[in-house]
């Protein structure tokens, strides 16, 4: 799986270590760079690299026939330059071209492949490259490195951590539906879609760091603890029943109380995961400074194993509206809590899904308008959930030119669409074996790669405020 790519990855390395040699540059300065259209550097990069650059100076996304000799000989030529700000400009759109077409062509000659780093030149560029995991709540400035430039991927400097060993682990997800209790069953719960937490008003406090203003929220308190309670239970539960052996819960819904009556419970139970990831226990100060977010981890539903906790504020950003009211008091729903909505049921879909059904793949059919753009909500969260299964799009009102635009693009499984429902059967025995399957997943790319072309979404061009106000319409 790795070697594949090797070549790519080796090409970042070193451009990475070619700029942190150069020393430490202005992120507000690349920043400039990457915002202006009209930088010289995004021309050199569309003449030399169209492949990742597009005449919109958007991202290209990489598939199996762009990866030539040619195109890796334009890559060596634009690194052999001293422009640190072109290296980081090539180094942005290599790090976003490649994640989709890797995600997707990624396979397993064995349950479990493992490695030391995506690229193979370590010793000489004494750079680890991997690829960032990701999730909805995740911190922004967890990797520092190359922030603003990096999003697919990190680097490990090797040279500054010379005792530090990597070694990752790629698991086939085929091998989670078996039912061999050599493997694992891993599972989340969302718990509840009801609004549980009270917070507090948004408040700006100085960072004493920086000195610069922060926008903050502090959680008050849990509205409805026995609620929680029985919720919390029942899926632990039904967690043990279907043979789960790590459940997570989600931040903030717990407390001490809580705590001791769901262990005192699970005594009792004869089934029940063997690592439980507790709702984080939140406490509340007269000093905001010692608000304590602590975790913990439960072993059999009983032993208290480790106890984690962070005194973090929780930020928000300013300019975003909250939505806290799904649905008002005479049952209707706005636009965007619809969207909120229809996430809660995809996430309860999918637990579902993976502790019950174990399901090969997802019919999604589209009668009217507004399920198109539903339609990339769920494939958008599918993707979020790190799932890949396989999904069919039908329906009156949808389209292969929008499965192409809208949908495929968010999400790395294969995503097919079917004219009428005597199509399922010959494509879903393609997608069940696995030779077959990356035959489609080929065809499907170079189908909706040419469609997105025919759209014109790909080469639309565009001219300057100032050509466009000298070619005015003159009537008067």
């Amino acid at each position: 799986m790795v070697k594949r790519f090797s070549g790519y990855f080796n090409i970042m390395a070193r451009i990475i270590r070619k700029i942190l040699n150069a020393g430490k540059f202005s992120n507000k300065d690349f920043q400039s760079v990457l915002t202006d259209e009209n930088d010289g550097r995004y021309i050199q990069l569309m003449q030399q690299v169209p492949q990742i650059v597009s005449a919109e100076r958007r991202v290209n996304f990489l598939m199996r026939t762009d990866l030539t000799e040619t195109f890796y000989s334009a890559l060596e030529n634009i690194v052999l330059q001293d422009d640190i700000f072109l290296l980081l400009l090539l180094l942005y759109f290599m790090d976003r071209a490649i994640e989709p077409y890797y995600k997707r062509s990624t396979s397993f000659e064995d349950d479990i492949e493992h490695f030391d780093a995506l690229n193979i030149n370590v010793a000489d560029t004494g750079i680890i490259i991997l690829r960032k995991v990701k999730c909805d709540w995740s911190h922004t400035q967890i990797n520092k490195n190359l922030m603003g430039v990096l999003a697919e991927f990190y680097y490990i400097d090797s040279c500054q951590v010379p005792t530090f060993k990597i070694r990752n682990h790629i698991m086939d997800p085929l091998i989670l539906s078996t039912g061999n209790r050599d493997s694992f069953k891993f599972a989340i719960s969302p718990l509840t879609k009801d609004l549980m937490l009270r917070f507090s008003e948004p408040y700006i406090r100085k960072n004493e760091r920086t000195g610069s203003d922060q926008y903050l929220f502090r959680v008050e308190e849990i509205l409805s603890e026995e609620t929680i309670t029985e919720e919390v239970f029942s899926v632990i539960t039904t967690a043990g029943k279907n043979k789960v052996d790590i459940l997570v819960f989600p931040e903030m819904l717990g407390t001490e109380r809580m705590l001791q009556n769901i262990r005192d419970r699970l005594r009792d139970c004869t089934e029940v995961p063997t690592l439980i990831v507790f709702p984080s226990i939140w406490v509340k100060t007269n000093d905001d400074l010692n608000n304590v977010n602590k975790s913990c981890l439960l072993l059999n539903g009983d032993e208290i194993i480790l106890n984690e906790s962070a005194k973090k504020f929780f930020g928000i950003n300013i300019n975003d509206e909250i939505v806290l009211n799904i649905i008002n008091e005479n049952n209707e729903v706005t636009d965007k809590a619809s969207v909120i909505e229809c996430k809660e049921k995809v996430k309860q879909i999918m637990s579902k899904m993976t502790l019950e059904e174990k399901v090969d793949m997802i019919g999604l059919s589209g009668l009217i308008t507004p399920s198109l753009e539903e339609m990339t909500h769920v494939a958008a969260e599918l993707e979020k959930a790190g799932l890949d299964i396989p999904l069919l799009i039908g329906g009156a009102t949808t389209s292969k030119m929008h499965t192409a635009l809208k949908i495929a693009p968010v999400y790395h499984a294969p995503v097919v669409h079917l004219k009428d429902a005597s199509q399922n059967a010959s494509v879903a025995s393609r997608l069940l074996n696995s030779q077959m399957k990356a035959e489609l997943i080929n065809e499907l790319d170079a189908e909706y790669q040419a469609l997105r072309e025919k759209s014109g979404l790909l080469r639309r061009e565009t001219v300057s405020l100032e050509e466009a106000q000298k070619n005015k319409l003159n009537l008067f």
